[in-house]
């Protein structure tokens, strides 16, 4: 597998984040960050097919005093690609890309069933779990240093 991650224009992505992370809504609906002008989106491709992505927007991280904090979010890999290393490219790449802009933490949202990925690529579980209103499905709040300073 000879993927590369690059950063693209939120339509790339927009298809497989809604496939994965919200197949309720209609194709062609806009996802989170789609229209955020400070937005860094993601892709993981294999030649032109999109088999990962995520997107990074900055914000606040609500449990650490951090200025320069970005959040994770949309991060979607193909299900026929799962378990073959596509979505620690993805985040190696964002914590590139987030360090190039700056950025000296990461965090997200993780649902419960990524909380075990996430840990394997450096994140810290930092609260206790909750239901996340919109999807219903339990989460955890994780971040990674991703700078030293």
């Amino acid at each position: 597998m000879t993927l590369r991650v690059a950063m693209v224009e939120a339509a790339v992505t927009t298809e497989l984040r809604r496939a994965v992370l919200r197949p309720h809504h209609a194709v062609g609906t806009l996802m989170f960050g789609d229209d955020l002008p400070d937005a860094v989106h993601l892709a993981a491709l294999d030649g032109d097919v999109v088999v990962g992505a995520c997107v990074l927007v900055p914000h606040p991280y609500p449990h650490r005093n951090e200025p320069a904090a970005w959040q994770l979010r949309g991060m979607a890999t193909d299900p026929a690609r799962r378990s073959q290393g596509v979505g620690a490219q993805v985040l190696g790449g964002a914590v590139d890309a987030v360090t190039d802009r700056g950025g000296r933490l990461l965090w997200c949202m993780a649902r419960q069933v990524a909380v075990a990925f996430y840990e394997r690529n450096g994140f810290v579980v930092d609260t206790a779990e909750y239901v996340e209103p919109y999807t219903g499905l339990p989460h955890h709040d994780m971040y990674r240093r991703v700078s030293a300073g």
